[in-house]
């Protein structure tokens, strides 16, 4: 990994959170949290891929929502009604 200086703006407080949540300096904090967001794009498309594989398909069936009833259907949520204003 070649390193270079970049000129970047950031919110200055919150990168010295983070570096001192971390244990880091700032700098290696920064680099962190690119590293994170780049894997973190890797999940998120292979996710996308096993999806479109239907990798998914039987999720529903496998593990069904607490809201379904018995025939799978989605049960309504009950919600409050407002008072009218007046």
């Amino acid at each position: 990994m070649a390193l270079i200086r970049k000129n970047l703006m950031v919110d200055a407080e919150r990168v010295r959170a983070l570096a001192q949540q971390r244990g880091l300096s700032e700098s290696a904090a920064v680099r962190e949290a690119v590293d994170y967001a780049l894997a973190a794009g890797e999940v998120m498309s292979a996710i996308r891929g096993l999806h479109e594989a239907g990798a998914f398909a039987d999720f529903e069936e496998l593990y069904p929502s607490p809201l379904a009833d018995a025939k799978g259907r989605r049960r309504p949520t009950r919600t409050r009604r407002r008072r009218p204003v007046g």
